[in-house]
Formats: C-alpha cells, sequence, structure tokens
C-alpha cells in the first residue's frame, strides 16, 4: 500500500474547561490519499469478511472490498479494524496516537490500547443510539456526518455493565430529552471528542463517509471499568 503520509492529527481542541465532554478537533488526514475509498478497498480485499465487517442491502452477497468499491451507488457499510493496518496506515496510526497523547494528557494522561478504525458509510445512514466504553476521537475525512450526544441519564441501570459483557443492545430515545441534546456536524478536516461513556448516534448527512476513529484508554476511563459491578 502507497500513499501520501498526513502530517497527522492537528488536536486544535475547543474542549474549554470541559475536558472530558464533547468537543471540536481539526486534523489533516483529509490531505492525504491513505483514507480515500480506492485505497480501503485496497486493504479490504486482503481480508476476510470475518475481519472487515460489513453490509449492502441491496447486494447480501458482496465483499468487503466491493461494499467500498460500490459505497457511491449502493448503500452499505464497511469497517476497517486496527488490525488492518500495516505500512503507511500504522506508521499515520502511531503518528496520530503520540499527537493524541500529547493534547490530552494533562487532563486525562495514561493513554493505552490505542485502536485505530475506519469507517464508510453510504449516505442517510444512521448508527443506532448507543454507548462507547472508551475515549475517542471521531476526524471526518470525506463526506458529512452529524454526530448527536444526548444526557446520561437515557442510560438504565446495568446497561455499562452489559456493554463491557458484550450484550448491551440499542439504547432508546425519549422525547423529552431531544431539546437537550448536543449537535456536531462534522466533514473533511473536522472532528469530534467522543467521551468514554456518552450516549450518542451518528447519521451521513452527505456521503459516501469515510470516517477514522481513534478510540483508547487511559488511566482514567481503566478505573471507571474496572468499578463496573
Amino acid at each position: 500500500m502507497t500513499g501520501s503520509p498526513p502530517r497527522g492529527v492537528r488536536l486544535q481542541l475547543f474542549r474549554g474547561d470541559a475536558p472530558h465532554e464533547p468537543y471540536r478537533v481539526s486534523h489533516d488526514l483529509h490531505e492525504s490519499n491513505l483514507f480515500e475509498r480506492k485505497a480501503l478497498a485496497r486493504v479490504a480485499a486482503q481480508f476476510s469478511t470475518d475481519e472487515v465487517p460489513s453490509g449492502s442491502g441491496s447486494a447480501p452477497e458482496a465483499s468487503p472490498c466491493e461494499v467500498i468499491a460500490g459505497i457511491a451507488d449502493t448503500p452499505g457499510w464497511a469497517v476497517l479494524r486496527d488490525s488492518c493496518w500495516d505500512g503507511p496506515h500504522e506508521r499515520c496510526s502511531r503518528d496520530l496516537f503520540a499527537q493524541i497523547e500529547a493534547g490530552t494528557r494533562a487532563a486525562d494522561p495514561g493513554l493505552h490500547d490505542p485502536q485505530m478504525s475506519a469507517i464508510v458509510t453510504s449516505t442517510e445512514a444512521v448508527t443506532p443510539l448507543h454507548l462507547d466504553i472508551d475515549d475517542s476521537f471521531l476526524l471526518q475525512v470525506q463526506g458529512w456526518k452529524t454526530i448527536v450526544f444526548v444526557p446520561d441519564h437515557v442510560v438504565p441501570d446495568g446497561y455499562l455493565r452489559a456493554v463491557l459483557m458484550g450484550t448491551g443492545g440499542r439504547l432508546a430515545l425519549p422525547d423529552e430529552v431531544r431539546p437537550l441534546s448536543r449537535k456536531f456536524v462534522i466533514g473533511p478536516g473536522e472532528g469530534v471528542h467522543v467521551p468514554f461513556g456518552w450516549p450518542h448516534f451518528t447519521r451521513v448527512d452527505i456521503g459516501p463517509s469515510v470516517s477514522v476513529s481513534c478510540a483508547f484508554q487511559t488511566r482514567r476511563t481503566a478505573a471507571i471499568r474496572s468499578t463496573v459491578p
């Protein structure tokens, strides 16, 4: 795999005094060809369907490579996980997390278990309301995506434990909490901090969409996980 390596994420943080809440970041991954759909399709072609989860409503037998290559015309999705990367992508991941660690260590030290994923989705694709058990930055490379965060009181008792055990399902979104939601619209070169345990959902407004998720643990998130009964 060849490609011009990006200079690295520019963690221009707009977090103010709330480092553990959602906030905007800027980056320059969109200036590299590493995360163009053609490049990601070539990476996906090297792996099995089990290794690169994907789906296409109108072409259920399509391989992950075919889903990515045809996603401008056929609704679908694919996720290239951290284990897919080598060469320039692996170097990009190391550079990203080095800069993330430098930009977050004062408020949230002890970054570990970094995981970079590329998420390819078609226009109008929706990720239902859920929460993540790590901290992450969602960086938009192609297309436009809306991410909506809602108050954590929508999370029922025991749900975080279920997620940690791999059995957490979708969350319900009561109408009364919609006015309290916080919405971010991100395009190429923009991103958002997705805090540990913060309920959210996403929608692709203009696609196809390519997003890069940089997920990680810190001493704080590891401590929270360890105390979940």
